[in-house]
């Protein structure tokens, strides 16, 4: 990857793009007022819970442990998921500069503040990826397209109207790799350095957001490495600014979990997300990748390079044969094989054996979250098979490698990463830890799209847009009526868009195959198949993906004002799983208890330490808990009585307590 401070000459520029600019404008703007005055501010899952249980503890006392009755009481019930106990209290296992920079809006409007500050960041995020389009290509319609694609034809849009920190954390990334852009535009002096340096300090702040921050680290730091001439000032700046970020995560993590490691979710053991070390394979080998690929740009390698061009070849594929016999190399590859095969392609290949909270599995091996599959990354974005034409151009050193290179840095890293330990974000209808490689790719395609649609004809270019109208209409038709069982929905979310996936890689890879030759038929199919992929993506995000997430959040919110009047300040609620109840966070002291964490051994001895203290005990019983209450006389020698019913279970209050006298001590 050679980087030079200037580009070429701007390319013309559509005339189209005060249109495309009022779009956005538009849309921008929607977006901040529906994250204002149309959000339904549920709870998609626990861990927007825990981000809102952050917000309220440290707005109202800045403390960075989180209150739900633990400390008079020390029992697993208590003990939420993704909470953690150190020193007696309650300590999320998430970073809190998310937290800090959410709390003086919490202040004024409450939980809703995390989705204002989502949708403010996603702003963000479209602003700066439209300067890092327009900065490395020179071409203002290839940006207003990257744009267009990031909203209308990606998963992106919908976590703007979201609690959990993903928009804010894209912000961090993005914001990281623009100021690395227009460091290496700018001609070596104490300015760029400055800029390489809060490149660094941005990504590492990033990291107090969303520890996978951390993953854009390398497209900081290799442009660097990898200019021509190559700067390692700048790279050894921009490493020197991550330090206040990582600093101010370790010294939270000391206070949390006892460890300053900045890199921990306060976790003992050998899991993923315990530490660096299970990493270690993975750094190693993008270590020995990214040294090989320096060297070979040095100019004594690439001249021994284009001299003995099949030797090193040869070398290379006995190197990776030689690896792959090993054990640990075979283990390393396979994993990492059937990772990427997973989250790229299809995730029916997954395990069906393996632990998925909240997930189920169809009959055709989909994996069903909320009655609705979750998809891999081609079957969220089908169009994107159209990379191998940016990549192909980056391969082959055309004018634009640069540029192309810079922009697969952040989704090559973390691809691999989440590929490697097969991570797909649990409770989501699509990859959301993909998102931070959102507006990259969306950059890239507008790259395939123009290269596609130069020089095309008015009769192709209206025969592209019949193909997007049809894809829409098709969508539109077909597939509301075919959402009644899970086996339709795989063939619209999982299978349709990878024939789209497929059929748009053989046009493009035609293209590419061609060169100069590929006329303007081919051309044109392979754009009409992009637009078919780019509409289809669109229709699936906005049109399914966004009103189902919507709807569940609504849920959450209705169950919520049913039940609050019933449920008095400072009392204790047990419920099976916390998903309709965390709107009670609100409440003035009202502790959670989940008996399931524990298998029910504190459940009475909670019920009781309450009562005598004279507290209002709630329990939700649904078919499962009130069974095993009942099999188990856990209510032994008290009264309840129903204060609510609803067709998912029952709310009741216990009366009387067992004994007076002193509270039981907790069990197991």
């Amino acid at each position: 990857m050679t980087v030079s401070p200037t580009h070429a000459a701007p390319r013309t520029t559509s005339p189209r793009y005060t249109i495309k600019s009022a779009i956005l404008v538009v849309v921008l703007l929607l977006t901040l007022f529906a994250s204002i005055f149309l959000v339904a501010v549920g709870h998609f899952s626990v861990d927007e819970a825990v981000y809102h249980m952050m917000a309220r503890s440290f707005s109202s006392g800045g403390n960075l442990i989180v209150w739900n009755g633990y400390e008079e009481f020390p029992s697993p019930e208590l003990a939420l998921p993704m909470l953690r106990v150190h020193d007696g209290r309650l300590v999320p296992q998430y970073p809190h500069l998310s937290t800090f920079l959410v709390s003086p809006l919490y202040r004024l409007v409450g939980y809703q503040a995390l989705y204002i500050v989502n949708a403010v960041s996603f702003i963000g995020v479209m602003g700066l990826g439209f300067l890092i389009a327009r900065a490395l290509f020179g071409n203002l319609d290839l940006a207003l397209n990257a744009c267009l694609i990031l909203i209308f034809s990606t998963f992106a849009w919908q976590y703007s109207q979201a609690a959990w920190p993903h928009a804010l954390s894209m912000l961090f990334v993005t914001g990281a790799v623009y100021l690395t852009v227009i460091t290496l535009r700018s001609p070596a002096s104490r300015k760029s350095l400055a800029l390489a340096t809060t490149a660094g300090l941005v990504a590492g702040f990033g990291v107090g957001v969303r520890l996978d921050v951390v993953f854009a680290l390398p497209a900081v730091l290799l442009p660097f490495v990898f200019a021509a001439p190559w700067r390692p000032s700048h790279a050894l700046a921009a490493c020197v600014g991550t330090v206040p970020g990582l600093s101010l995560l370790a010294i939270t993590n000391l206070v949390k979990f006892g460890t300053a490691m900045p890199f921990s979710y306060g976790v003992a053991g050998s899991g993923a997300a315990s530490g660096p070390l299970p990493y270690l394979p993975v750094v190693l080998l993008g270590f020995a990748v990214v040294a090989a690929a320096w060297l070979a740009r040095r100019p004594r390698g690439r001249s021994w390079l284009v001299s003995h061009r099949w030797s090193a070849g040869l070398i290379v594929a006995l190197l990776l044969v030689a690896f792959g016999l090993t054990p640990l190399g075979w283990h390393i590859i396979s994993k990492f094989a059937n990772g990427l095969y997973q989250l790229v392609v299809d995730l029916r290949i997954r395990d069906p054996g393996l632990p998925e909270p909240a997930l189920s599995r169809s009959p055709g091996g989909g994996m069903v979250y909320r009655g609705t599959l979750k998809k891999a990354l081609l079957q969220s974005c089908p169009y994107l098979t159209v990379l191998i034409l940016p990549l192909t151009t980056f391969l082959r050193g055309g004018k634009d490698s640069a540029a192309v290179a810079q922009l697969c840095l952040v989704p090559a890293t973390y691809i691999g990463v989440y590929s490697y330990f097969a991570w797909h974000g649990g409770q989501a209808f699509n990859l959301r830890y993909f998102l931070p490689i959102l507006p990259f790719i969306s950059i890239l395609t507008a790259y395939a799209w123009c290269e596609l649609c130069r020089d095309l004809t008015r009769a192709w270019r209206r025969i592209v847009v019949v193909a997007g109208a049809a894809a829409g209409a098709c969508f539109l038709i077909f597939v509301p009526r075919s959402l009644a069982t899970l086996a339709h929905q795989e063939i619209a979310f999982l299978t349709v868009p990878l024939v789209i996936a497929v059929g748009t890689f053989i046009l493009v890879a035609a293209c590419v195959h061609l060169g100069v030759k590929a006329g303007p038929n081919l051309r044109g199919a392979a754009a009409a198949a992009l637009v078919v992929g780019l509409v289809w993506a669109g229709m699936v995000g906005l049109l399914h993906d966004a009103p189902r997430t919507y709807d569940w959040r609504t849920k959450q919110i209705e169950f919520a004002r049913e039940i609050v009047p019933f449920v008095a300040p400072n009392s204790i609620v047990f419920v099976p799983h916390g998903s309709y109840f965390f709107s009670l966070l609100e409440q003035p002291q009202v502790r959670l208890a989940a008996p399931s964490l524990d298998d029910y051994r504190d459940f009475r001895p909670l019920v009781d330490y309450h009562l005598e203290a004279g507290r209002p005990v709630y329990l939700w019983l649904d078919g499962s808990f009130a069974a095993t209450v009942e099999k188990r006389h856990l209510l032994h020698a008290l009264s309840t009585e129903t204060l609510y019913e609803h067709r998912l279970g029952s709310l009741v209050q216990v009366r009387e307590p067992a004994a007076k006298g002193v509270p039981p001590a907790p069990r197991g």
